[in-house]
């Protein structure tokens, strides 16, 4: 590790063409103090800052990076001019909040981004041994220690406070002896600046998670406001609780949502919702609510489930099962953020303390719309701004939309959007908020260069409208709002296309949400050929990588008739592979026959004896011995004409299993030893 890590310093420092500076002598007795050179953690610190937004210009000037990255202001000085004059940086001067004087603020270029994406990837891998109250010396990844510390750290902190491979939290200042390290969870967690008003709904919250109420909803129009009131509250509460965020979008299933649950519980050290999922993708709603209960009794957490409303139904009857059930019976608050109030909780008959508040969000007052309005730099005078205001009706989108054009919110957000904001964007602007509205969740900011070479700029300027958000995590959202209205305008050539571009980035990646996220993007680009590509490569070893439900949400919207043969041919075999993974065995059957007929009309007869194995494990897990036998003797004869030696490993695997089923075990040993000698046979290189 510590090897991978000195070379990649070199290797950015022959970028930076620092080369004659690392080799010049220096004092006597000099000792590196830190873990992390100084241009890596400047690096580190500008890829966090992306918004530019008024509120963090500070953070970029050379005060702020000095001060982000614990150097000293003279090293932070001669580093930034160096990282400049090397084309990683570039430094510009703007109006900073508190200076009366412009200040050089400074952004990293295409270049740098290219570089601080690579640090990043090199974070997740590094590994520094962590001390915490409390807490054993534990090795941890560098870039998930401000996940499991948030409160403490974030990646800038985290990466300029490791010295000698190890980041001591109890030598901080503010961190005492005994203190439980907190746990905020979720990607899409909007990072906010100033909040303007809301202090009735702020002193709502705090009564609501002071009080024996166990549930919580927030409710109100489009746009309102719910989401950032419920972040902004939740960053301020002290002490904090284990706090939980996921928003729900179009492609939620019950399975994301529970592997979900799942990282998260395991990251305070309850393991059983993990370790069930990995024996059942869809668990039973009866076990699942008893493993919850035994799991979160006595542990303050607070769940909260934005975007309600885009809920499925099976979904959204799932979470109204085991998961407001806790709620009731564990110290666990529930805190759902919905425009409407679920019915099953406005009809459920239960005890007084046990019924579910509701808080209802309506606009900003009119003092707190004024202030919106100067902060976002409303051109006007007292009149105008007075007038813009009361137009907006305390909108918050429809008062930062006034705040840009300058003129009053008027008629209804779709007309406004499209009369107003629409024809004032740049094309680089429309092209990185179209693209940005086609994600189903969090936009990650190293995928925006796959629609736009200008994609910094015109991100600083739709941040600055108030058009797209960044998240805690380092990626950006698009508000509801927004993502209809650009669906709805997008023309079906332009959509495919940024559907196109997005899963070749998405599919370039390992982990199982990339794999997911890039099957969706390419099925919704419509491009067959490369569907049926993808297939072809991937389709047997999917459903290793990818959730049954998931994986069947995808692929239920592929018109199969317009494949090609091949592509033909496997569909069937993995719809098969992911039913009977859920345990729909009868509409697995089917899909595998169907796959047989589709093989043996195109002439992909070497598929046959995988597909008659499959349908005979069906037939055995059905108690029907005699069709699991039939379907596997057909197999041994149709692997005399395809040799396959691993296949017909597996088939004697099966022939093992049955004959163990029938209480046959002399046979089943027999088998069993010839599937094991056939697999050895073909592991062993030549």
């Amino acid at each position: 590790m510590f090897e991978n890590r000195l070379s990649w310093e070199c290797s950015v420092l022959v970028i930076l063409k620092w080369r004659s500076f690392s080799v010049r002598r220096v004092a006597r007795g000099y000792r590196k103090k830190r873990f992390y050179s100084t241009p890596l953690r400047v690096l580190t610190h500008l890829s966090s800052i992306a918004a530019h937004e008024p509120g963090t210009l500070s953070a970029l000037t050379q005060e702020g990076i000095a001060a982000a990255t614990h150097s000293g202001r003279t090293t932070a000085t001669k580093w930034l001019a160096r990282m400049e004059s090397t084309g990683l940086i570039a430094g510009e001067r703007a109006h900073v909040p508190g200076h009366r004087v412009r200040k050089t603020v400074y952004r990293l270029t295409h270049e740098g981004w290219v570089e601080a994406t690579k640090l990043r990837t090199r974070l997740q891998g590094d590994i520094v041994e962590v001390l915490a109250p409390g807490l054993d010396p534990t090795p941890m990844r560098v870039a998930e220690i401000p996940e499991i510390f948030p409160a403490y750290v974030n990646l800038t902190a985290a990466v300029s406070l490791v010295r000698g491979g190890r980041l001591d939290f109890t030598r901080l200042h503010g961190i005492g002896s005994g203190a439980v390290p907190p746990v905020l969870w979720g990607d899409t967690l909007r990072r906010l600046g100033r909040m303007f008003g809301r202090s009735h709904e702020q002193q709502a919250l705090d009564t609501w998670v002071a009080s024996r109420v166990g549930m919580l909803i927030v409710t109100g129009i489009a746009g309102i406001g719910k989401s950032t009131v419920v972040a902004s509250w939740l960053v301020r509460q002290r002490p904090r609780p284990y706090i939980y965020w996921f928003e729900i979008h179009e492609g939620t299933t019950s399975s994301t949502f529970l592997r979900d649950l799942a990282a998260f519980l395991a990251r305070l050290g309850k393991r059983g919702l993990t370790n069930l999922l990995k024996e059942r993708d869809q668990p039973e709603s009866r076990v699942l609510a008893r493993l919850l209960l035994h799991e979160l009794t006595d542990m303050s957490i607070l769940l909260v489930l934005d975007n309600f409303h885009r809920a499925e139904a099976n979904l959204s009857r799932f979470i109204r099962g085991p998961i407001f059930h806790l709620s009731e019976s564990t110290g666990t608050k529930v805190l759902v953020i919905s425009r409407t109030v679920p019915v099953s909780t406005s009809r459920r008959k239960t005890p007084r303390e046990a019924r579910p508040e509701v808080l209802r969000l309506g606009g900003l007052d009119v003092d707190s719309s004024i202030s919106l309005l100067r902060a976002k730099g409303f051109a006007g005078d007292e009149v105008a701004i007075r007038r813009a205001a009361n137009s907006a009706r305390g909108h918050p989108i429809l008062l930062s939309f006034a705040a840009q054009t300058g003129s009053t919110a008027s008629g209804e957000m779709t007309r406004y959007l499209e009369h107003e904001i629409w024809r004032t964007l740049s094309k680089e602007e429309r092209t990185l908020l179209e693209a940005a509205s086609l994600f189903r969740g969090l936009v990650p900011l190293d995928s925006l260069h796959c629609f736009s070479k200008d994609w910094q700029t015109a991100l600083h300027s739709l941040q600055t409208k108030n058009l797209l958000a960044p998240t805690i995590s380092g990626g950006i959202v698009v508000h509801d709002s927004i993502r209809e209205y650009i669906r709805d305008r997008l023309p079906e050539a332009r959509r495919r296309a940024f559907h196109s571009l997005a899963s070749a980035y998405f599919l370039d990646g390992s982990d199982m949400h990339d794999r997911l996220e890039g099957m969706y993007h390419l099925v919704e680009s419509g491009d067959l050929k490369q569907i049926g590509s993808y297939l072809a490569s991937q389709g047997a070893g999917l459903q290793d990588f990818v959730p049954a439900s998931d994986l069947l949400a995808v692929l239920r919207k592929i018109d199969r008739g317009s494949l090609d043969p091949v592509a033909g041919c496997i569909l069937p075999e993995v719809f098969g592979d992911a039913l009977r993974a859920l345990g729909d065995l009868q509409p697995a059957l089917l899909e595998y026959r169907n796959a047989v007929r589709h093989c043996e009309v195109t002439g992909r007869a070497a598929s046959v004896p995988r597909l008659l194995r499959k349908i005979a494990s069906i037939e055995r897990c059905r108690t029907n011995h005699a069709k699991a036998l039939g379907q596997l003797v057909e197999a041994q004869g149709r692997l005399k004409d395809h040799p396959d030696p691993s296949e017909a490993g597996e088939v004697l695997r099966e022939m093992a299993l049955l004959e163990r089923t029938q209480g046959r075990l002399a046979e089943a040993a027999v088998h069993m030893n010839a599937a094991i000698d056939l697999a050895t046979e073909g592991s062993t290189p030549a």
